[in-house]
């Protein structure tokens, strides 16, 4: 919410260069310089259209994501960063009790931008869940 107002109030890369780069989120994928610099290109052109929506502020939905995790019906794999922030690691784990027959796995070093941090784990993991 705050990024979504701070991008109505000064514009949408400002908000991304300035309270989303400094969120807990981002922290330990940020920490790569390499990553980083990867990141601040994707915020230039970035148009940022959800957080400018006000309807972005608030969720309009009568369920939850865990309520329905049983309803998946195919092979799952479930990715997580070993250093992504407590609550995400925590519905990896949740996302895995819930779905049937899934799977998970933790990619080292990585924290919550798995694909810019560790793209040849991601790929591979990829390419390893439909074969």
């Amino acid at each position: 919410r705050q990024v979504a107002r701070a991008a109505r109030a000064n514009g949408i890369t400002e908000a991304m260069l300035g309270p989303w780069m400094k969120s807990p989120l981002l922290a330990a994928s940020l920490s790569t310089s390499a990553v980083r610099e990867r990141v601040v290109e994707m915020i230039r052109d970035f148009p940022g259209a959800d957080y400018l929506a006000t309807a972005r502020d608030s969720v309009a939905r009568e369920w939850t994501v865990p309520e329905r995790l049983g309803e998946v019906s195919v092979p799952t794999t479930v990715v997580v960063g070993e250093r992504e922030m407590d609550g995400f690691r925590a519905f990896a784990d949740e996302a895995v009790a819930g779905i049937p027959d899934a799977r998970k796995v933790v990619v080292p070093g990585s924290g919550h931008l798995l694909p810019l941090e560790a793209p040849d784990v991601i790929g591979d993991l990829v390419v390893d869940h439909f074969r």
